[in-house]
């Protein structure tokens, strides 16, 4: 796989741990509102998410582009 990929997977994964820890069944839904990022860790980790699947994402584009 590629590394940008298991990258963005990686920083999902991680934020929804936290979340899973914050919200246990409830995570699923709480990434998509306030929840997600209602912690300083919640913010930093959904940041480094952000940052991983843009990067993930541009590099998709780049290559269809291509």
């Amino acid at each position: 796989m590629h590394p940008l990929y298991l990258a963005a997977v990686t920083a999902d994964e991680a934020w929804h741990v936290e979340l899973a820890r914050q919200y246990g069944k409830a995570a699923g839904d709480a990434r998509y509102d306030a929840r997600g990022t209602a912690t300083p860790e919640l913010q930093r980790l959904h940041k480094a998410y952000r940052v991983a699947n843009d990067a993930w994402l541009a590099f998709m584009r780049a290559t269809r582009a291509a």
